[in-house]
């Protein structure tokens, strides 16, 4: 389901699967920010930081990123399980607690494949028409190799296996780049993956999001969790992490290569530091927003979470992929775009059962 639309170069989805945990999610945020504490103000908000922002159509409290400062106390953020945007005053944004910073963004933004604006942008016409096709559908889609910017590039379809970038063509609202006929097995393998994620029994949202969506994949066939998994950090029998056979076998590689794209190998003296990899200070981060670093443990860059900024100017994180924590100065940290951050955490939060 499109859940918020720009344009067909820029639109987000929810998947059919997550539509349960977006409505349990929605109200255990209602509940979690009923009391108006003090101390989830957000006094400072930067550029990147993870919050909560009461949306100004239902005044209902949103999981948000902040991504802008326009001035005058307002502030840009991006309601991450929807897509939407908004300027709105600080005051009206709180921090995100902790049981709500694992779940992955629950809308994924995307583009459509092969096929441009029929112009230098989008026509008032073919955006209307989009919105036409879409509107109010549950549609099914098809990845592609292919990547533009931080959006997932993708062919929708609607029934009976209509390809949704070619009838804008047809229809003169947009020009082919490249557009192709998928083959049958393509088309079925789409259709298979639709009815695999509409069927997916769903688990509740809270603090062990991560565990949640690696059991989610393992209760309809697609990763072998939790039969098979890597131990990746022990703190004791009643805390450790696993990496389900999936995450090491295909997300993790995939994650290391976007890290490794943006931010090279093993990091040189800072004043041989590439330009678009400068380190940064402690005010450009806070508790609660994700970062990546060079692990010296994992011999790689890694995604991080901030857990807290110590007084003698050090900060704590938490490696979200291996389960470790380290604490690091500022100039170690990197911010992080939508490109790394829309990935699971890798390391599941576990314990024994039946502990005594």
């Amino acid at each position: 389901m499109l859940s918020h639309i720009n344009s067909p170069s820029d639109f987000y989805v929810q998947q059919v699967s997550t539509t349960k945990c977006v409505l349990e999610l929605k109200g255990a945020l209602q509940r979690f920010y009923r009391d108006d504490r003090n101390d989830w103000t957000v006094v400072h908000p930067i550029v990147g930081q993870l919050c909560v922002a009461q949306f100004s159509a239902d005044q209902q409290w949103y999981r948000a990123q902040v991504i802008g400062l326009p001035g005058k106390g307002d502030v840009e953020v991006r309601y991450v399980d929807y897509g939407n945007t908004e300027r709105t005053s600080v005051s009206c944004i709180r921090k995100l607690g902790n049981s709500f910073l694992q779940l992955p963004e629950l809308a994924v933004p995307c583009t459509l494949a092969d096929i441009r604006a029929d112009g230098e942008c989008w026509t008032v016409a073919a955006m209307e028409r989009f919105h036409q096709i879409v509107d109010n559908k549950h549609l099914w889609s098809f990845v592609t190799d292919n990547k533009s910017g931080n959006h997932v590039s993708v062919h929708l379809f609607v029934e009976p296996a209509q390809l949704l970038s070619k009838m804008l063509v047809d229809e003169g609202f947009a020009q082919r780049v490249g557009l192709r006929s998928l083959s049958m097995e393509e088309l079925k393998l789409a259709k298979e993956r639709a009815a695999v994620q509409a069927d997916m029994p769903e688990g509740p949202c809270g603090v062990e999001a991560a565990a949640v969506w690696w059991s989610g994949r393992a209760r309809r066939g697609t990763t072998t969790m939790p039969t098979h998994a890597f131990v990746s950090f022990v703190r004791s029998p009643a805390s450790f992490y696993l990496q389900p056979d999936e995450a090491l076998g295909n997300f993790l590689p995939t994650l290391k290569e976007v890290l490794e794209e943006r931010f090279g190998g093993k990091p040189r003296p800072l004043a041989q530091g590439r330009a678009a990899a400068a380190p940064a200070s402690g005010a450009d981060f806070a508790e609660g927003s994700l970062c990546a670093l060079y692990s010296t443990n994992h011999h790689t860059w890694a995604r991080a979470r901030i857990q807290s900024l110590r007084p003698d100017g050090q900060i704590q994180v938490l490696l979200l992929d291996y389960g470790d924590a380290a604490v690091v100065a500022p100039s170690e940290l990197r911010p992080i775009d939508a490109a790394c951050s829309r990935y699971p955490a890798m390391a599941v939060h576990c314990c024994l059962a039946r502990l005594t």
